[in-house]
C-alpha cells in the first residue's frame, strides 16, 4: 500500500503546482481578448475599408503595368527577317524608350520566339544597342515577353505607300474648247435674239 502512495502524492503535487499557472494563462488570455475587442470596436470600419480600397485599386496597377509593357515592347517587326539584328526602326525604338520613358518604367520587353536561341539572340541584340546608345549609367532591364505587338513591319508599310504613290492617277483639267464652245453658243443665241428684236421693230 505504501508503494502506491508515494507516486500518487507526487502526481497530485505536480498537478497542484501547474493549476495556478494554467489559471493565470486563461485569465491573461481573457483580458487580452477584451483589449483586442475594445480596439476593434473603436477602430471600425478599419482595417476593412482600407483593404476594400486596396482591392478596388489593384486592377489599375495591373493595367498600368500591361500598358507600359506594350509601350516598351520590341516585337519581331523590329528585327531583320533573316537575322536577329535590330533594323533601323528597332534602333530608333530603343532610342525613343531610352530618352522618353520615365526611369521607373524604363524596362525593355522583347517578344519571345518559339526557338529559344532566337529569343536569346534578340535579347543580346537589344542589350548591345542599349550599350551603344547609352554608354553611361545603369543598364535597363531586358525581359522576355509573350505579348504580341500590334501593327506591321516598317518595310511593308513603306512598300504599300510607295505603290500607292506610283498608282495615283495623273491630274487632268477640263478642255478649254468646251468652255469656249459654250460661250460662243450662248453669244450667238443672244445675238440672234437681239437681231430678232431689231427686225421686229422695223
Amino acid at each position: 500500500m505504501l508503494k502506491f502512495a508515494a507516486p500518487v502524492c507526487l502526481v497530485l503535487a505536480v498537478a497542484g503546482s501547474l493549476s495556478p499557472a494554467r489559471a493565470g494563462d486563461k485569465w491573461d488570455e481573457f483580458w487580452y481578448g477584451v483589449h483586442v475587442g475594445w480596439h476593434r470596436n473603436n477602430e471600425w470600419p478599419e482595417p476593412f475599408s482600407t483593404a476594400d480600397r486596396n482591392y478596388a485599386v489593384a486592377p489599375f496597377a495591373v493595367m498600368i503595368a500591361g500598358g507600359w509593357q506594350r509601350q516598351n515592347l520590341i516585337g519581331e517587326n523590329y528585327f531583320d527577317e533573316n537575322s536577329t539584328r535590330l533594323n533601323s526602326a528597332g534602333v530608333e525604338r530603343v532610342r525613343f524608350i531610352l530618352r522618353q520613358t520615365p526611369v521607373e518604367h524604363r524596362v525593355f520587353y522583347v517578344q519571345s520566339d518559339l526557338d529559344d536561341n532566337i529569343t536569346r539572340m534578340r535579347i543580346d541584340a537589344v542589350q548591345e544597342t542599349i550599350v551603344a546608345l547609352q554608354p553611361k549609367g545603369p543598364m535597363p532591364e531586358v525581359i522576355v515577353s509573350n505579348m504580341v505587338p500590334e501593327g506591321r513591319s516598317a518595310e511593308m508599310v513603306a512598300a504599300e505607300f510607295k505603290n500607292f504613290v506610283s498608282s495615283t492617277p495623273a491630274t487632268r483639267l477640263s478642255h478649254a474648247s468646251g468652255g469656249s464652245g459654250n460661250g460662243s453658243s450662248s453669244g450667238s443665241s443672244g445675238g440672234s435674239g437681239s437681231n430678232g428684236g431689231t427686225s421686229g421693230g422695223n
